[in-house]
């Protein structure tokens, strides 16, 4: 294990049986509609999440990124005939290309217990890319899940993140995970969240770029009233602004954590005609 890696790992089996099972989509779990049998596992550490993914899955491609722990894997798992082992800094892969090589077409889950650093970029990657990934299933720091799950205009903690999440996907939270669950133990508890690709927001493919490119570009600058933020971003007069937030129903003097799915994409839909 390297410490600079940010790597805890889970110290026995209830949890990660929970979780496989989560990403499976088995039991009282958050089922979705397209269940797979494929699963890609982001950091697999010591294994022992690994092989209960590989009790449920059909194939389950491992990537892990500390060579330190192969022979230690390599050993734990060598009776698995369905894990495929890929010793790799997965922040430094070609994705695309990889996923490609990997699962050909077909589609596939993603199961992780991240390490809270990376947490952010990877997931927002996969929720806005690869319509190959049907769910993702991943343990990560408490604080993380929940403004993820926020929902927008509803929820104080909402975020940029939050809007990215309910924009490609249904987010909910399962169950937490108490720190002591862990070794190294954290300084923060856990929990495990999972994001529905196949049940998203409405958002045309065409306005997507439009739509969180707005929604990022005003929760930069959230503690000031929406108008301020998004006449930056449109190069547009402050007073042409308020109008047609006005004419989508939306308060100018509002903050970006007050606004809703449904205004982001009136926003959206009105500065697309006026653009």
């Amino acid at each position: 294990m390297k410490h600079s890696l940010g790597q805890n790992f889970l110290t026995s089996d209830n949890y990660p049986k929970k979780i496989a099972a989560a990403a499976y989509g088995g039991g009282d779990m958050f089922c979705t509609d397209n269940i797979t049998r494929n699963v890609l596992e982001i950091g697999a550490g010591e294994g022992i999440l690994t092989r209960q993914l590989s009790a449920l899955f059909g194939r389950v491609v491992s990537v892990e990124i500390d060579t330190d722990l192969t022979e230690k894997l390599t050993a734990n798992l060598q009776e698995l005939d369905n894990v495929s082992l890929v010793f790799a800094d997965y922040m430094k892969l070609d994705r695309a290309a990889f996923f490609a090589e990997q699962f050909q077409t077909d589609k596939f889950c993603v199961c992780a217990n991240i390490p809270y650093y990376i947490t952010s970029p990877i997931i927002t990657e996969l929720l806005e890319n690869y319509g190959q990934v049907t769910t993702i299933t991943v343990l990560v720091q408490r604080e993380a899940a929940e403004r993820f799950a926020a929902i927008p205009g509803k929820d104080k903690n909402c975020s940029a993140a939050s809007v990215c999440a309910w924009g490609n996907s249904t987010p909910k939270i399962l169950f937490n995970v108490k720190r002591g669950n862990f070794f190294p133990v954290p300084d923060v508890d856990s929990a495990v969240i999972q994001f529905d690709k196949t049940r998203p927001f409405g958002i045309a493919d065409s306005d997507r770029d439009l739509f969180f490119g707005i929604a990022r570009a005003c929760f930069g600058q959230r503690r000031k009233q929406i108008v301020n933020p998004l006449s930056e971003y449109l190069k547009t007069p402050k007073d042409t602004v308020a109008e047609l937030l006005v004419k989508c129903g939306v308060s100018p003097q509002c903050r970006a954590e007050n606004i809703t799915m449904e205004n982001w994409n009136r926003i959206c839909g009105a500065v697309k005609v006026k653009c």
